[in-house]
């Protein structure tokens, strides 16, 4: 069996989906099953861990937006591919 776990980031320290995210990967690795990460944003070493390439215009573009959304309380909206 092989697992794909699809979240914003693969950083472990964050809230309680990516804390159970990272019970479930690591307890499917123990258990010897294939388990790797897509993730937004790739904050560690990992090789089970692999951050969704993005286009050059779109990240510049979510970059200029972010400025604005921000300002409004509209957190993460800046993301156009969610």
């Amino acid at each position: 069996m092989k697992v794909l776990h699809i979240h914003s980031s693969d950083y472990f320290g964050g809230g309680g989906g990516t804390i159970a995210m990272e019970r479930l990967h690591l307890g499917l690795r123990t258990a010897g099953i294939t388990s790797k990460i897509l993730c937004g944003k790739k904050t560690t070493q990992s090789p089970y861990s692999t951050q969704i390439p993005k286009a050059g215009k779109l990240k510049r573009l979510e970059t200029f937006s972010k400025k604005f959304t921000l300002q409004l309380g509209l957190n993460d909206i800046h993301y156009l591919n969610s």
